[in-house]
């Protein structure tokens, strides 16, 4: 059998090298957020909600064609001319500094494997480990600095997505070369980056697992939150889990998922009014308190902003500002454009607040909505009664995890044909309820 595949051509070996990479992408990593970590939560809290946007590992991926290009020498030299096999890349601490930081085999080696896809798309997964060593010195940064330009900068020309999980540190050296290529170039420069998809998510170093951080001894450097309009100006899918960012993209953002992290009114402004985001995620995400970005509240005017998920958000200040806060969220929130929207484990004072915000602006109808899912959210009658009101028009509904809550809006559905008329199911749990049995 092996002296068989041997005799093969060279065509349908590389036909068979590349079918066998398919499959091998995980669709979820095992490094957790550092928030994520103590409740050993997965990295997709939303079930059956709207799709994550986190791209894959491409670990898996990288070992096999690794281990394809050492089982022989003819093996070896058909898989390292095959270009499309090296365009998912799995990098981790040891591709940047090697065990004695003053050699470069590392970064060579790593060179080598990035430039094995010759001008191909490069799709890269930069992934340190929580048990990696991350407790480093001022001249130990300085050196991974140093060595994670010279590796990527001559690359990322040709990077389409980049999945980087990491410390702040690393992040911010790595996004620093996008940064640095992007202002060489000038305006409309095919130089830019074309990096369209970006998974940022945090993981906490080794040291400070279970103890408190390390002294730097005044070597540390501050860590500023990346501008990404400048970064990744051409970005279409952005995932970010505990990173906090400074500015979004702006012209070609379409798809947004923010976990574990503080939204700003600028930046919340930003978001729905000034890109073209079609669907947005903000899950544990904290809302902000204090005056909007904005001076008044703006006529509800179209967002591009069609798919809209609020889940477990989290809310600052005093207890007792909370519902307020969340009124004023919810009010600059929901657009009249707003075709589907969820609803995810909010508390008792989120709730409230959409309530209130819902009747206290009864002229505001959302004609467009169509879709509606409430998922461990706790209903009252005069809640019900806002969403029948002010979302008339629903064809899906779905209710998960819902208690009392499902029976009251069933009863309301039911006893009265004027509410949701083109709704003729309900989805409660495992079940389809009709609106005629």
């Amino acid at each position: 059998m092996a002296a068989g595949v041997q005799g093969l051509p060279t065509e349908i070996l590389c036909a068979i090298f590349e079918l066998s990479t398919i499959g091998l992408t995980t669709e979820t990593s095992h490094i957790e957020s550092r928030s994520l970590t103590r409740r050993r939560r997965s990295t997709y809290p939303i079930v059956s909600g709207p799709k994550p946007i986190a791209l894959p590992s491409h670990k898996q991926i990288f070992l096999h064609c690794i281990t394809i290009s050492h089982v022989c020498k003819r093996w070896r030299y058909i898989a390292i001319d095959l270009h499309d096999l090296w365009t998912r890349i799995h990098l981790c601490h040891n591709a940047f500094i090697s065990k004695n930081y003053n050699d470069s085999q590392a970064t060579e080696t790593t060179s080598m494997f990035l430039s094995r896809s010759a001008n191909l798309p490069l799709y890269l997964d930069i992934t340190f480990a929580l048990n990696d060593p991350l407790a480093l010195s001022w001249i130990q940064k300085s050196r991974y600095e140093e060595n994670i330009r010279r590796v990527l900068l001559p690359h990322i020309g040709r990077c389409l997505s980049l999945r980087l999980v990491s410390s702040d540190f690393i992040v911010t050296a790595v996004l620093d070369v996008f940064l640095e290529r992007n202002l060489s170039s000038s305006p409309n420069d095919i130089g830019y980056t074309p990096l369209s998809h970006l998974h940022l998510a945090k993981v906490a170093p080794s040291s400070r697992r279970g103890g408190p951080d390390s002294p730097d001894h005044g070597h540390g450097q501050p860590i500023y939150p990346p501008d990404l309009s400048i970064v990744a100006p051409h970005l279409k899918s952005l995932y970010i889990d505990d990173v906090q960012i400074a500015v979004f993209p702006r012209w070609c953002l379409e798809t947004l998922f923010l976990n574990n992290t503080f939204i700003s009114y600028q930046n919340h402004f930003h978001v729905f009014m000034k890109t073209r985001i079609t669907m947005l995620v903000l899950h544990r995400v904290t809302i902000p308190g204090g005056l909007p970005y904005v001076r008044r509240l703006i006529a509800h005017h179209a967002s591009s902003v069609r798919s809209l998920c609020l889940s477990e958000l989290r809310c600052g200040g005093p207890e007792a500002e909370h519902e307020d806060m969340y009124t004023l969220f919810f009010a600059l929130s929901l657009y009249r454009t707003l075709r589907e929207l969820e609803l995810s484990g909010l508390s008792q004072d989120a709730m409230s607040g959409l309530s209130l915000m819902l009747s206290a602006n009864s002229a505001l109808v959302f004609t467009d909505m169509q879709k509606l899912i409430l998922r461990s959210v706790k209903l009252e009658a005069t809640t019900v009664a806002d969403l029948t009101t002010s979302f008339p028009a629903l064809n899906e509904l779905v209710l998960e995890r819902m208690d009392e809550g499902s029976d009251l809006v069933n009863n309301s559905w039911k006893g009265n044909p004027a509410i949701w008329p083109e709704l003729t199911e309900i989805h409660v749990d495992d079940k389809m309820v009709k609106r005629i049995e």
